[in-house]
């Protein structure tokens, strides 16, 4: 079946399914320009554009495509001619037609349109021929001026001639008008637009004639008016789709202009680019039409306000860029100006002359905030400097404690009133208000330094520790070493990782900060261990081996420098003998008078020959000093300080090769000739770059792997050169090899303990329930441990890659020892190897299936830390498992009490906006059984009076019974009926406050219970307790707090106190004096209430548990036995007290309920 019928209407319709334009006009050019009754040549101009017109097709008619299968000339069932469908003409004729409506849809020269809305259908259709001629030759503008010559024919790109027939055959009248009308829609559009009166794609017309009075209206002025003979061409419904046409394509380039203009970047683009996009700014709106530096952009087919908002758009964002280039005090000054003196600034500067979008820009609100805001971020620079050096260390304190930029910038440019016009553009930037909060800490460390008598750069590690801790941290840690010589001496001269972490305490440190404290309290205790005596003969051992050499001396300026730094050493000045070791290790050899100074105790002089016993002297110095040995190395400079470790690897697995290269009129020789035979290409390259020892070493370890029998019996060779003697080289080589590999696997053995021991930390993270909720400060535990959790997740993973290395490696050490020493004398010995090899194997592989257990748990306990992080805190206790959960504002209000219940946690908000929230009470957990008791910690933080306060609050939940389920909210008699249980509430003494001084005196009081607590378990377990960062108190100061509330922990947990119990230096006893006061007896026994009221099964257990994690194993089951008799002594009274209350209860009415014992 012919198909060209199809096609014809594919072409008449290409306008309607709005395809990308230029390819449109590239497929109806192909068609154009071919001959009549060509049929390969129609097929050849299909093919070129095949993929268009299946798209149009496909668009048309989705999933079907139009062109089965590539065509060729004689396939006459595609487009073949038929009397009765339209043959290549109509095709052609179609083709012309609508690539003329193209090019009246997309240009915008009114000179063409008014020619085709001319009445004279000859001119019109001669014009209309122009038109395709110039679309062919792609002739920029249609002015008659540079239409070619009708009379010469046009040569399209392969040289062949482009027919445009002028017989009215060409184009029927019946096309003429269609066109017409086209080009009236567009030329209507085009009028409507240069008034600013062009409407919305959505308008409606009830008739012509309201349309035509929408055109022309009766107050319209004559010049403006369209003459009546034009208006006659105009159709409705064709210009309302043009309209609804131009409109959808307008409005998608510029959207995709506007993409560019996000992308655009002044400063990055090139000077033809920057100098376009100029001219485009400065350009009259009516002339950008105009302007072909930039034609890709296509401004024919933007209206008017298109151009003019696009030009807005290019315009702010070159002025964002000439303001960001300002220096810092101009832009400051711009910034203290009014509106209209800002335009004024603006306009003048160079860079923006002739901009006049600026005016428009400076009258819009939100521009105008914009440039303020460009203007104070290229301030920004200023801010920091001026604050690092125009702030006392008086006030960083005041600033540090400024928790919200808006507190923190009031106060900041009090200080500072020159930038204070900065502070409306910069009060939401979060990262400008913590790199300031980072410089005031760092501005901080060299006072706080002081104050412990710590020079500033007399301890970086120290420092750097500082600097990683939260300001409560930094500075309780401060007070610590300011009120306490000895833990000062401790923390900065102990090398133990254990006993620092303990000085630390609670503070969050990380592992890293740990271990360079520890890395620089080493090189102190090193440089303290150093005596005079010793500088000294290591100068003279440097002298001795400067003999023969006297082009390297030292200068006096040197010697002086060591003096100078000797004197600091005796005057305990770390910084000036820091120097010395420099020194010591810039010298290699000394002057011939110093030398000879020196070596006197040898009885030698200069230039004299050393003689066989001068040089066992020197050895014997040799072997009691071993700094010497790094000195001796360094004077052979030809040698590689790399090679040189290596061959002293070497001399591990034979012992002949120590007096090769003791030796030291052969030590050079003998090394190059050993390297030259055993290292290849690789090895060499390998061994010249420059190494850590354990870097070197594990090269050498593998450069072991490929040492062949045949090869060792070279380097035995080659030894037997130099009069040395070694052992048989198969067995000397073999026991190399097994001592090699036995010390990895000794290796991995001891790796895989310390991992596992650095693992059992990660023990608390499963019982989470250690975390002590209790006090208000329980947040920056929380954060410890999201630390220790952290750094347990690195070492799990540090544990699994060095473990999989090992695997690695020893598996290719058990093919290499097969393969390099089966079938010899050797071979039990290989075969006993081999056994062990792969039982450590096995043992690898199951270590690290137990890490990926591991590594699970703590991915869960990451996640329930993250989630337990934000928002109100909520923790839901039972049994020895713990579960948080998050309640949205949803739920909030969902479960929220009446109003009168929320005076539990009173907060200053609207009643009607939040009450619901602050009085929430949480979504219970799901229950297992009936018996099951559920406990809820919610952690509050509220503003009062300007201050952040944090309050705890109790939440009981408890299935009564099985067939009766409901939950009762009891708080100021106020009850509340809900499904499955019933809510009680507590109040702590962290609940009870009611402003930050409450709130204190609570915490102090929690604070003192633990105290007396921890102290009782301790005592009854056989351990003296010492004050700690955790308890800096006096037992016997002031109203005697402290010792009420050691009393009344015995007291509760059944027991009396004993005698001689101390803590620190202090004796804890009471005065007879205490002991007749009605006043200490009667704090003693309100002591005692309070621990039975609290949650104090949970703080035995808290407590237990961290006074086991610092006793020794064979202490901990005195402590277990002291807390167990605790929590039965307590329960006996709990249930006294139980009783009491229910009777006080059925006279008095509701009262506190303490925590429920049962599990």
């Amino acid at each position: 079946m012919a198909k060209n019928q199809e096609f014809l209407e594919l072409i008449e319709e290409l306008q309607s399914l709005k395809l990308d334009t230029n390819r449109c006009a590239e497929a109806l050019d192909a068609l154009i320009i071919i001959e009549d009754n060509k049929h390969e040549k129609l097929v050849e101009a299909v093919n070129k554009h095949r993929a268009f017109w299946n798209q149009a097709y496909r668009v048309k008619h989705p999933e079907q495509d139009l062109f089965p299968q590539e065509l060729d000339a004689a396939n006459n069932d595609f487009l073949a001619p038929d009397p009765a469908q339209p043959d290549y003409h109509a095709i052609q004729q179609a083709a012309i037609t609508q690539r003329a409506k193209f090019a009246i849809a997309t240009k915008r020269d009114e000179v063409v349109l008014l020619k085709i809305l001319n009445n004279n259908k000859d001119e019109c259709r001669d014009y209309l021929g122009r038109v395709v001629v110039g679309i062919l030759e792609d002739h920029p503008k249609w002015q008659d001026s540079e239409i070619p010559d009708r009379e010469q024919p046009i040569q399209a790109e392969d040289d062949e001639p482009i027919i445009v027939n002028e017989s009215e055959d060409t184009l029927p009248d019946a096309t003429i008008e269609i066109l017409q009308k086209y080009a009236a829609a567009r030329f209507a559009i085009s009028y409507l637009e240069r008034l600013n009166r062009l409407p919305n794609a959505g308008i409606e017309f009830a008739s012509n004639q309201d349309f035509k009075e929408f055109l022309q209206p009766a107050d319209l002025p004559q010049d403006q008016r369209i003459p009546e003979e034009k208006l006659n061409f105009l159709d409705k419904n064709l210009f309302l789709n043009e309209l609804k046409f131009y409109r959808e394509k307008s409005a998608a380039l510029l959207e995709t202009l506007y993409h560019e203009l996000e992308q655009l970047d002044f400063a990055q683009v090139d000077q033809t680019t920057l100098a376009n996009k100029k001219t485009l700014i400065t350009t009259a709106p009516h002339d950008v039409y105009e302007l072909i530096e930039d034609n890709q952009y296509k401004y024919a087919e933007l209206s008017l306000e298109d151009v003019k908002k696009l030009q807005l758009a290019v315009g702010k964002k070159y002025l964002m860029h000439t303001l960001n280039a300002l220096e810092a005090n101009a832009a400051l000054g711009y910034l203290n100006q009014t509106a209209a003196q800002l335009q004024g600034s603006l306009k003048s500067l160079p860079q923006l002359q002739g901009h006049n979008y600026i005016d428009t820009l400076v009258a819009n609100q939100e521009d105008l905030k914009a440039i303020k805001k460009s203007l104070a971020h290229v301030c920004k620079d200023k801010l920091k400097a001026d604050f690092k050096t125009g702030i006392q260390a008086k006030d960083l304190n005041k600033l540090d404690a400024a928790a919200t930029p808006e507190n923190f910038y009031t106060l900041l440019f009090q200080k500072l009133p020159h930038l204070e016009a900065m502070k409306p553009y910069i009060i939401d930037d979060l990262d400008l208000f913590n790199a300031l909060k980072n410089d005031i800490t760092a501005l901080q460390i060299p006072d706080l330094l002081k104050k412990v008598g710590i020079k500033a750069n007399g301890a970086p590690a120290f420092t750097e520790l500082l600097l990683g801790l939260s300001q409560a941290d930094r500075q309780a840690l401060v007070n610590r070493l300011n009120t306490s010589a000895i833990v000062r001496f401790s923390l900065t001269t102990n090398t133990n990782e254990d006993a620092l972490k303990h000085f630390l305490g609670d503070a969050v440190v990380s592992e890293n900060a740990v271990k360079k404290l520890v890395a620089e309290n080493q090189q102190r205790a090193r440089i303290n261990s150093i005596t005079n005596a010793e500088i000294a003969q290591i100068l003279l051992n440097m002298s001795l081996w400067s003999f023969g050499n006297p082009a390297r001396e030292i200068t006096q300026d040197q010697i002086d420098g060591i003096n100078q730094a000797i004197k600091a050493r005796q005057a305990n000045d770390d910084d000036s003998y820091r120097a010395l070791i420099t020194k010591i290790e810039e010298i290699l050899v000394l002057p011939p008078d110093l030398a000879e100074q020196l070596g006197k105790n040898f009885g030698i002089t200069p230039n004299q020959p050393i003689t066989d016993d001068i040089k066992r002297k020197i050895d014997a110095e040799q072997q009691r000093n071993s700094v010497l040995n790094s000195y001796v190395i360094r004077q052979h400079e030809p040698i590689s300080q790399n090679l040189v470790n290596f061959m002293l690897s070497v001399r591990k697995m034979d012992n002949g090769l120590v007096h090769a290269i003791n030796t030291m009129p052969q030590l050079e020789q003998s090394l190059k000739s050993i390297a030259h035979l055993l290292l290849t290409s690789e090895d060499v390259h390998t061994f010249s770059q420059r190494m850590t020892p354990s870097q070197t070493e594990g090269a050498f370890f593998n450069f072991l792997k490929k040492l062949t029998p045949e090869r060792f019996h070279q380097l035995q060779q080659e030894l037997q050169k130099l009069r040395l003697d070694p052992n048989s080289a198969d067995q000397s080589a073999l026991k190399g090899e097994l001592a090699r590999i036995n010390r990895q696997i000794q290796n991995v053995k001891k790796q895989e303990q310390n991992l596992y021991r650095q693992l059992t930390k990660l023990e608390p993270l499963n019982q989470v329930m250690r975390i002590d909720v209790y006090n208000p400060g329980f947040q920056l535990r929380l954060n410890k441990h999201q630390a220790e959790n952290r750094e347990m997740a690195q070492a799990c993973r540090v544990a699994v890659e060095q473990l999989s290395h090992y695997h690695k490696v020893l598996t290719q050490y058990q093919e290499n020892l097969v393969g390099n020493w089966a079938n010899t004398e050797h071979e039990d010995d290989i075969e006993q190897l081999n056994s062990e090899l792969t039982t450590e194997l096995e043992n690898i592989t199951q270590a690290l299936k137990k890490y990926q257990i591991i590594e699970q748990k703590i991915a869960q306990i990451s996640t329930w830390m993250t989630e337990s992080s934000t928002s109100t805190k909520v923790y839901g206790y039972d049994g020895e498992h713990v579960n948080s959960y998050l309640a949205t504002r949803e739920e909030l209000v969902e479960k929220a009490v009446a109003p009168k219940a929320a005076q539990g946690l009173q907060v200053q908000v609207d009643e009607n906006e939040q009450v619901a929230e602050d009085a929430a009470l949480f979504k219970p957990l799901p229950l297992p059984d009936a018996n099951k008791v559920r406990v809820f910690d919610v952690v509050h933080t509220y503003t009062q009076n300007n201050n952040q306060v944090q309050v705890e609050g109790r939440f009981i939940y408890e299935l009564k019974s099985e067939d009766n389920r409901r939950v009762e909210a009891a708080k100021h008699n106020t009850q509340k009926t809900f499904d499955n249980g019933y809510y009680e509430v507590l109040k702590f003494p962290e609940a009870a406050a009611k402003d930050a001084s409450e709130l204190e005196k609570a915490e102090k009081e929690t604070a003192r219970m633990k105290f007396g607590l921890t102290l009782a378990i301790q005592a009854l377990a056989g351990k003296s307790v010492l004050p700690s960062r955790d308890y800096p108190i006096r037992i016997h100061h002031g109203k005697r707090e402290e010792l009420v509330y050691v009393l009344a922990a015995f007291k509760a947990l059944g027991k009396s106190l004993p005698k001689n119990l101390r803590f620190g230096n202090e004796s804890i006893q009471v005065s007879s004096k205490d002991a007749l006061s009605e006043q200490f007896k009667e704090a003693t026994a309100a002591a005692q209430k309070k621990f039975l009221k609290d949650p104090f099964k949970a703080m035995i257990q808290s407590c237990t548990e961290q006074m086991q994690a610092r006793h020794a194993p064979e202490q901990h089951k005195k402590v277990s036995q002291a807390s167990s008799e605790g929590v039965k002594f307590y329960k006996s009274h709990m249930k006294k007290y139980k009783e009491e209350a229910e009777k006080r209860q059925s006279i008095e009415g509701p009262t506190e309920i303490p925590i429920q014992a049962k599990r």
